[in-house]
């Protein structure tokens, strides 16, 4: 029997579920930044290899210490 194919994303599901503009996705396409199918002239993401890529590279966000005011 045959596994079941996995899932996978166009352009606008992606854009959907990260909130990132598709041109932004489309230019990291382009630059070759992001992992990405072509299939028949279109473009997919398999959503596992978009998330290892995007904990790649996220960066925590720095703590400042907020100044004391003065009153």
């Amino acid at each position: 029997m045959a596994d079941k194919l996995e899932e996978l994303w166009t352009v606008a599901e992606l854009s959907s579920v990260s909130k990132f503009a598709k041109s932004t996705i489309y230019e990291w396409v382009r630059e070759g930044f992001i992992p990405h199918l072509r299939v028949g002239g279109t473009i997919r993401f398999r959503p596992g290899e978009v998330q290892a890529w995007l904990d790649r590279h996220a960066h925590p966000g720095r703590l400042r210490r907020i100044p004391d005011i003065e009153p």
